[in-house]
């Protein structure tokens, strides 16, 4: 449902909220911010529809993370990541390379 750029955008919200809390959800969003911005934009208010492509696209994240955590622990402890291996991580597991930076860290 979401574009490249949104997904990115939102993964990066995710990315800094589960830094603080890992139980923050984009589906605790108040229903009125999902309305206002809804009709800012001129859509209609259609907040359960909105919550749902969320949900959808928190849980795609959570499974790249989970597997992107997998592939990482294959690679050699402490030993930097060559630009190479980010080139490989994007494109075979479409782990870009700051969420490559932020699981190793």
């Amino acid at each position: 449902m979401f574009g490249y750029v949104l997904r990115r955008l939102l993964r990066r919200v995710l990315t800094a909220l589960w830094r603080e809390d890992r139980g923050w959800s984009l589906e605790q969003l108040p229903t009125a911010l999902i309305e206002h911005t809804l009709t800012q934009f001129g859509q209609q208010p259609d907040a359960v529809r909105v919550r749902e492509a969320l949900r959808e696209e928190e849980q795609r994240f959570r499974g790249l993370l989970e597997r992107g955590r997998k592939v990482l622990a294959r690679f050699e402890p402490g030993r930097p990541l060559s630009e190479e291996d980010l080139v490989f991580l994007h494109e075979t597991h479409g782990l870009p390379r700051e969420l490559v930076t932020e699981l190793l860290a």
